[in-house]
């Protein structure tokens, strides 16, 4: 899978649960020559924070978990930067290319894994409301009521279930810019 940033395809990769991009990413987003972005990251190691800014990862932790496409000949390991790790490293480039750049990643490439998390607790919040509603009337209706009224009650489950599913869906829409 890859997102579009800057009219390049970049392949997305996701390391800890967090979107993570590599030095020739940056390099090749960044129009830089190789090399460039790893020089910048080994002139400022003191910053960086590994398991925060960035993670240190074998070639074959990264070919079991398919994290991402790389030579069966590469044995050494690999640098996979954070948001934070990308935005120390760029702050650097102030070029018109590199503020354009960095906007795109940030708002695009590194935001969706957090949207998703929103709507993940989105969900969450509306699947307890409606539990939490479907109890408080269950708990005020009589044993003989239920029974009574049962078959109806699974057509309302079954509507409510559908309507779960409806906002469900139209929050991650509005969450990913869709309406």
């Amino acid at each position: 899978m890859y997102e579009i940033i800057n009219k390049v395809p970049v392949q997305i990769k996701e390391y800890k649960g967090q979107r993570v991009v590599t030095f020739k990413d940056i390099d090749t987003l960044h129009n830089r020559p190789e090399g460039t972005a790893r020089k910048r990251f080994n002139d400022n190691r003191k910053h960086f924070i590994e398991g925060v800014d960035f993670f240190r990862v074998c070639a074959s932790e990264i070919r079991t978990h398919k994290i991402m496409d790389i030579s069966p000949k590469t044995h050494e390991d690999i640098i996979l930067l954070t948001e934070t790790g990308y935005l120390m490293l760029v702050k650097s480039f102030t070029d018109e290319l590199a503020w354009e750049v960095q906007r795109q990643l940030v708002n695009t490439y590194f935001r969706v894994q957090s949207m998703m998390n929103i709507s993940s607790d989105l969900e969450s919040i509306i699947d307890k409301k409606i539990d939490e509603k479907i109890d408080n009337a269950l708990n005020r209706v009589s044993t003989d009521a239920i029974k009574t009224i049962l078959p109806c009650f699974e057509m309302l489950y079954n509507s409510i279930e559908d309507t779960r599913h409806l906002v469900k869906d139209i929050m991650i829409m509005i969450l990913k810019g869709y309406m």
